[in-house]
């Protein structure tokens, strides 16, 4: 097989991480607004929000946790580059229609098809970084994939925040559509441009050949639990927090912004951060553990934290927590997936947003029963996570990749 060069290969990187971007951003600019975005196509009063605020979340992450493993499938059989096209165009068309929609089932449609076009896209990013060599450069390109969906994390919110303070101060229906449907048009533009340049250098060969790790199939499920149970913390405390700082503390929807934006700048640092520590931390049972545990602490403290600043401070343990995780859970998966990247990762996608979907829906659901439910339930599988993560390295399956002769 033909290689690539170095620069090829380095710019085509930096595409792959612009086009992870742009599917966060597209869905981090829904987070702050999402109850006034509901309030605006049905006022149903509040039950009726946060009931749709959680299901519109949730059927996202739920699409994109049914078709990620198909599309997986079908990049390893017929080539990542026309499974990738298709799904960044489709979530390009999808995204720019959901701002548009005139009703809340138009947009429960565009959401569910956007979902369904992420799945083509996330898995097969995330393959080509799996694909690296060697394995110092792989670490790094899974940083900056990781880095990019925080920093789509955090512009999305950070669109939102400035449009709906401009259409706030319209006083008009149609200003106020207009400005909540600008960030999800700012992101569908910049999703049009990566489309262009990935289908002009996109390479039409396949990706390098690599050895699956030994102990791959002893460790490959319960990894995706830990997946799971991860993202469903995650998924909880997205919704759950939002619809607090509403309700409890009284914040627009810039002051939620700024939240999110926190959120999202601190899981920057934190993956960089641990990407380029040594690569025997990497894996470690007290890394992943410790982790985890830190997350449930901070879920289950957030109900009672009645400031902004303590609320401000919960939230950046759990961003520094998830920001490590995420990555590092990822990164082994591909480690051991051998040639059966996009299948694999195609996997933990999926794991990771029917968690996700899971989280989104219940904390919907459980919010309106008791406001400190999505907070203890979320907490209370993030200590189950942390607990099979220990079983597992008392197992003697450490949680670091064997890297003689890989890479």
């Amino acid at each position: 097989m033909k290689r690539l060069s170095p620069q090829a290969d380095t710019d085509i990187h930096l595409l792959l991480t612009a086009t992870v971007f742009v599917v966060f951003m597209g869905y981090g600019s829904l987070l702050p607004v999402l109850a006034p975005f509901i309030e605006h196509l049905a006022d149903n009063g509040r039950r009726s929000v946060s009931w749709h605020a959680g299901m519109l979340m949730g059927a996202y992450t739920l699409a994109l946790s049914a078709f990620a493993p198909i599309c997986g499938r079908l990049s390893d059989r017929v080539g990542q580059r026309p499974i990738l096209l298709v799904g960044l165009a489709g979530y390009v068309v999808t995204l720019l229609l959901f701002g548009l929609s005139l009703t809340l089932w138009q947009a429960y449609a565009m959401r569910i098809a956007s979902g369904l076009f992420a799945a083509a896209v996330l898995p097969v990013t995330m393959a080509f970084a799996g694909a690296s060599r060697p394995a110092a450069l792989r670490a790094r390109r899974f940083a900056w994939l990781s880095a990019a969906s925080g920093l789509g994390l955090l512009a999305g919110p950070a669109l939102s925040g400035i449009t709906t303070r401009t259409g706030a101060g319209s006083g008009g229906a149609d200003q106020w559509h207009v400005a909540l449907a600008s960030p999800f048009a700012v992101a569908a533009i910049l999703g049009a441009a990566a489309w262009i340049a990935l289908f002009l250098r996109l390479p039409r060969v396949p990706m390098a050949r690599m050895p699956a790790a030994p102990d791959a199939a002893r460790v490959q499920s319960t990894l995706f639990f830990l997946v799971l149970l991860l993202m469903f913390g995650l998924g909880s405390f997205e919704v759950a927090i939002g619809l607090r700082a509403q309700r409890f503390l009284g914040l627009p929807p810039a002051a939620i912004s700024v939240m999110f934006m926190e959120c999202s700048l601190v899981m920057i640092v934190a993956q960089i951060a641990v990407f380029w520590s040594p690569s025997s931390l990497l894996y470690g049972p007290l890394l992943t553990t410790s982790g985890l545990v830190a997350m449930a602490v901070g879920m289950a403290l957030l109900p009672y934290s009645d400031s902004y600043l303590a609320q401000a401070g919960l939230i950046g343990v759990i961003a520094a927590a998830a920001g490590i995780l995420i990555p590092v859970l990822s990164y082994r998966i591909s480690r051991d997936a051998g040639d059966n990247q996009g299948r694999a990762l195609g996997k933990s996608v999926a794991a990771g947003n029917l968690g996700q979907a899971a989280g989104s829906l219940a904390a919907g659901v459980l919010f309106d029963l008791r406001p400190e439910l999505p907070f203890w339930l979320g907490a209370g599988l993030l200590v189950s996570a942390a607990l099979a993560a220990a079983r597992l390295a008392a197992s003697g399956v450490a949680l670091r990749a064997n890297e003689k002769g890989r890479g």
